[in-house]
């Protein structure tokens, strides 16, 4: 059970940190 919410705690960071990633691409081609 712990290690269930490990990894989802883990996929939920990966997953914020692709989002902010794709808001900086997007913003860069947007501005360029």
């Amino acid at each position: 059970m712990f290690g269930l919410t490990v990894v989802l705690n883990l996929g939920v960071l990966t997953y914020k940190n692709i989002n902010k990633k794709a808001k900086v691409v997007k913003l860069i081609l947007f501005n360029g």
